[in-house]
């Protein structure tokens, strides 16, 4: 059981977000508020719900390794979830959950979310 993700808060994580000049890792985060592309029109306790569609569009901490990312060669950018929760659509895209894994600062490090901005509707 997971509890829907939404732009109410919460924060997604990876680690390690490996940089250059190094390679020296770093933690990585992106601030669910930021995010765009959510379901405007779907409001789970205080704020839109997030689907596959929803890209936040800055992560952070990444930011001493001045020449970006090994793979990614960016610095700060976006981050997105990867698994659906294909029983539920949100304006017809799937709706992402506590604990989906994605992608951060490009295609640079694996990320997941890990802390909940809603705790009232569960995706079982």
């Amino acid at each position: 059981m997971c509890f829907a993700i939404t732009s109410g808060g919460g924060i997604d994580f990876g680690v390690p977000d490996v940089c250059l000049p190094g390679p020296v890792p770093y933690p990585n985060t992106a601030s669910r508020p930021m995010a765009t592309s959510v379901a405007y029109k779907v409001i789970l306790g205080r704020g839109a719900a997030h689907t596959l569609a929803t890209i936040v569009p800055i992560s952070m901490g990444d930011n001493p390794g001045v020449l970006g990312g090994v793979i990614s060669r960016r610095n700060m950018g976006p981050s997105r979830r990867l698994v659906p929760y294909p029983k539920l659509l949100l304006q017809n895209k799937p709706a992402v959950r506590l604990g989906a894994t994605g992608i951060q600062n490009q295609i640079n490090v694996n990320g997941t979310n890990i802390a909940p901005g809603q705790v009232k509707v569960l995706l079982l």
